[in-house]
């Protein structure tokens, strides 16, 4: 267990319930708590929320001393700086939480696109599922048959997983 100080709780916003589990300091002095929903990170007078359920992967730069983390809810890509003895250790415990968010994924034929992957994901403390839909063809995302296509294959594998 980690120790938390009362600072850092008091500064962090925080859902009902959810708790700290690590935490340091960027660079620049900004908080970053990692808890058993999300990464909240503070910089520049805010905060930012990563939920482990969109997030997609987190990366530690041993000599860039960045922490990555590609948000797919927000489409972008976050570089966090951090002391090298933080990064590795909030890594390991990011992909560690990210990893246990997923369960399934399945790529689903299109006619006439490349397959689009559906995954889908557990909110962590909720009973919701967050699905995601990739696919590498813009146009197929606009095309009323093919989403129609995919709502369909997403009803089936969600009767398939009991949710």
């Amino acid at each position: 267990r980690v120790r938390v100080p009362a600072e850092v709780r008091a500064q962090t916003p925080l859902e009902p319930g959810e708790r700290i589990l690590l935490f340091a300091r960027d660079t620049a002095g900004g908080l970053v708590a990692a808890t058993e929903r999300a990464l909240r990170h503070q910089a520049g007078g805010g905060w930012s929320r990563y939920g482990w359920e969109q997030v997609t992967r987190v990366r530690w730069d041993d000599d860039l001393h960045t922490l990555t983390v590609t948000d797919v809810s927000a489409g972008h890509v976050a570089a966090i700086s951090l002391h090298s003895s933080d990064g590795a250790r909030l890594a390991g415990f990011a992909r560690e939480r990210i990893n246990s968010t997923f369960l399934l994924s399945t790529l689903v034929p299109l006619a006439g696109h490349r397959p689009a992957r559906v995954t889908a994901r557990r909110r962590p403390a909720r009973d919701e599922l967050a699905w995601q839909v990739s696919l590498d063809d813009p146009a197929a995302a606009v095309d009323p048959a093919i989403r129609a296509h995919l709502a369909a294959a997403i009803a089936q594998l969600r009767g398939h997983i009991g949710m």
